[in-house]
């Protein structure tokens, strides 16, 4: 799972350095900022379900199979939100459609990572095994 997780990190730490660099050159610092932020606002609670739902698919029966991954969507997606309208509500510097932008990237990429390493962990765990 430690791997798994490390994997999420890495990729979405790949996904920033590649689209922020170009943003900075092109928008200045404030998308670092908003960038680097949408990202770990987008992480943390990936992370989280992440782990969850790999924790249930090792051996749990179906129905907490399902409970996580149903219950990680909703959490992911509360989580996200709501840290992201407390910053923009909250913090003047963040009161920026290109804040919410980024948010919504982020949470694209790193959703779009959590899924592909659940279904390569789950595929890979279904193989039987010399054949």
């Amino acid at each position: 799972m430690i791997r798994t997780v490390a994997l999420l990190l890495g990729g979405t730490a790949a996904f920033w350095l590649l689209a922020a660099y170009p943003a900075y050159l092109l928008w200045g610092e404030e998308a670092l900022a908003y960038s680097a932020v949408a990202a770990v606002l987008c992480l943390l609670p990936m992370g989280a379900t992440l782990v969850w739902a790999g924790r249930a698919m090792r051996g749990g029966p179906p129905e907490q199979v399902l409970l996580a991954v149903m219950g990680g969507t909703g959490l992911r997606i509360v989580v996200v939100i709501a840290s992201a309208a407390a910053l923009y509500l909250g913090v003047p510097y963040f009161h920026s459609r290109s804040f919410w932008l980024w948010v919504i990237v982020f949470y694209l990429v790193t959703l779009t990572l959590e899924m592909s390493l659940l279904l390569a962990r789950h595929g890979a765990a279904g193989r039987p095994q010399g054949g």
